[in-house]
């Protein structure tokens, strides 16, 4: 049995079909359709049994003629629960935010700001 352990994981990836929308018509045309995002949640499981992590998801995309990126939404994430086995059971609590906005300091509200909770139970293979 282990006392503490620090969990980690890092994900990358595309999303072919994105599609901004709900700012000024200017803004969409500014990018490229391909969407890309990246994923990073840590944590640490206690006794094999406890765990609590967060993570943070950025949805970015990338700019026609440039080769920078400039973020489009950012979530963010906590989790607490219980794991025996095959079985978890926890809460967790998520929240998105659009950073286009801020980013270019436009007076367009913001396409959606939104926060909620999940309790689960999940089976899973080992």
């Amino acid at each position: 049995m282990n006392i503490l352990v620090f969990l980690f994981m890092l994900e990358l990836g595309i999303m072919p079909d994105n599609v901004i929308m709900g700012y000024d018509s200017a803004i969409p045309e500014r990018f490229e359709k391909i969407g890309y995002y990246a994923t990073l949640e840590s944590g640490l499981m206690i006794y094999d049994l406890l765990y609590v992590k967060g993570m943070i998801r950025t949805e970015m995309q990338k700019e026609n003629h440039a080769l920078n990126f400039v973020p489009n939404l950012s979530f963010y994430g906590i989790e607490a629960g219980l794991k025996y086995k095959i079985f978890s059971a926890g809460i967790r609590r998520l929240c998105a935010h659009p950073v286009i906005p801020y980013v270019y300091k436009t007076l367009d509200k913001p396409n959606f700001d939104t926060s909620y909770s999940e309790i689960f139970i999940r089976i899973e293979s080992p």
